[in-house]
């Protein structure tokens, strides 16, 4: 087998553990008439029918000035509003105030019972030169929709609930739609939050069900945000929170989708354990700045694990920490820096990785648009032999794939990485992003990984250590805050010039 065909066999989707399908999808013939409908079209239909059937029902429910129950509520009824446990830097969390009250004024709804928001996010993406050009016709340009429903509801002070309907179609594309791009309909989120204990101290709950989530800046555990479908878990969470100290245990599994609406569930041969130990920021803390402190054990279990030179029934348990916070006069400058060591099991042989990540900042305050200069820098183990016994790949678990570029190209596996960016805040409402990045592989014996960690050049293809560097673009504007219109645009310059690789993504939510 060529190299070529051996490293397109295993390019994988963006943020997806099954490979793409290379094939066309035939295109709909226009001269059809209205009434013929392909199945693609009949899964929209039904989808877009069933989230309105719930939505009518929940406004009928909600009309009722005293909800469900025939009782006199108002001793029942909290007095202050009341907002879900956080679940992590989800955007579509913050408060959409407009979005809000249109959905009042047109749903009579009873705010201290139920409560409905969602989300609209169009995605315009076009690439020259994906696969690494690898695949035929690797110029594809597509549209991708999200629309997520969600019903938010507080039966008693001590419970809490958030459904979350989600449905996400991709339009255009050459190729077949990848499972985290296209499902008609399904539950992104359903779950359940309910206080065991709570006092001056501190609140100790239980959050039990599907659910997203993030751990801490996103580097093991995080949101899957580029694509059209977030990553979900359905899982069990022991929470603690107070004024200076949060922890959480946490055991799920990462679900599955791409099928054909309301089928989707959890991976069974995955697994996720742990504990995670936030030191909040404060006069108190030990570090600059009065910055914070996290501590964590992440244990994972695949029985299904790739990598270039070990494969199978993968075991591994991750130690890490990550200081962070702001310090200087008038807190110019900011720093996150996290070191994680990993070990374990694959097969026969054993696991010894580690990661170190870098971020320094630094903001003119005082300066028109408060430009902030970036520096990141990261060292990601890789295998250095493939017959000691030992593999030294680091395994980022489920990452934020956009962490060196919102082109995801890369999985944090392998790598050194050196990152300069900068920041100018244009007006109140509009901001610039800039990004430089430069990667070169660890170890020459070990592979360049694509997300979501599959191996997509063996080690032994090159023995060559600089990967490229990408040039990034981006504008987010936020004219309200239930609107916010981003553009990307990301050049990759590899260290083969003849295979340059451009993505213009556009995102209107």
């Amino acid at each position: 087998m060529s190299e070529s065909a051996n490293a397109s066999d295993h390019i994988r989707s963006e943020m997806d553990g099954l490979p793409r399908e290379l094939r066309k999808q035939p295109m709909m013939d226009a001269t059809l008439p209205v009434a013929v409908l392909s199945e693609p079209a009949k899964k929209r239909f039904k989808a877009v029918a069933l989230l309105l059937g719930i939505c009518v029902f929940a406004s009928v429910i909600a009309i009722f000035p005293h909800g469900l129950s025939a009782q006199e509520p108002a001793a029942a009824v909290p007095t202050a509003p009341f907002t879900l446990p956080p679940t992590g830097p989800v955007r579509e969390r913050e408060p959409l105030s407009s979005f809000q009250g249109f959905l009042e004024d047109a749903l009579p709804l009873n705010p201290q019972r139920l409560r409905v928001s969602g989300e609209l996010r169009e995605q315009y993406e076009s690439w020259c030169n994906r696969e690494f050009g690898l695949a035929e016709d690797a110029d594809n340009d597509y549209l991708l929709q999200r629309v997520y429903l969600s019903f938010e509801s507080q039966p008693a002070d001590w419970l809490s609930t958030l459904a979350e309907l989600g449905s996400s179609f991709q339009f255009g594309s050459s190729f077949e739609p990848s499972p985290i791009d296209e499902d008609p309909v399904y539950f992104q989120q359903l779950f359940a939050n309910t206080t065991l204990l709570e006092s001056q101290a501190g609140r100790l709950s239980a959050t039990f069900g599907r659910q997203v989530f993030s751990l801490g800046s996103g580097r093991l555990v995080a949101i899957r945000n580029g694509p059209n479908i977030r990553r979900s878990f359905d899982a069990v969470r022991l929470q603690f929170d107070s004024a200076p100290v949060a922890w959480q245990l946490l055991c799920g599994s990462d679900v599955e989708f791409g099928g054909d609406g309301f089928d989707n569930e959890p991976r069974t041969d995955r697994l996720l354990w742990g504990s995670y130990h936030t030191f909040k920021a404060g006069p108190e803390s030990l570090l600059p700045g009065n910055g914070g402190l996290d501590l964590y054990y992440l244990g994972y279990r695949n029985r299904d694990a790739e990598f270039d030179s070990a494969s199978g029934d993968e075991r591994r348990h991750s130690f890490g920490a990550r200081a962070f916070g702001l310090f200087g006069n008038g807190n110019r400058w900011d720093y996150n820096i996290e070191p994680v060591v990993q070990f374990g099991s694959i097969g026969d042989q054993q696991i010894q990785a580690y990661t170190v990540a870098n971020v320094l900042g630094y903001t003119f305050r005082a300066a028109p648009m408060e430009p902030r200069l970036g520096l990141k820098f990261d060292i990601i183990s890789g295998d250095r032999d493939r017959n000691d016994g030992r593999l030294e790949t680091f395994n980022a678990y489920f990452p934020n794939n956009s962490y060196f570029s919102e082109a995801a190209i890369f999985a944090p596996a392998n790598l050194y990485d050196l990152n300069l960016n900068a920041e100018l805040q244009l007006f109140e409402t509009l901001r610039l992003v800039m990004l430089w990045d430069f990667l070169w592989r660890y170890s020459n014996s070990d592979a360049i990984y694509v997300p979501p960690g599959r191996p997509a050049f063996p080690g032994n293809s090159s023995d060559r250590r600089f990967i490229g560097d990408t040039i990034s673009l981006a504008t987010e504007w936020k004219p309200t805050p239930a609107i916010e219109p981003v553009w990307h645009m990301f050049t990759w310059n590899p260290a083969r010039p003849s295979i340059p690789l451009v993505v213009i993504r556009q995102t209107f939510s």
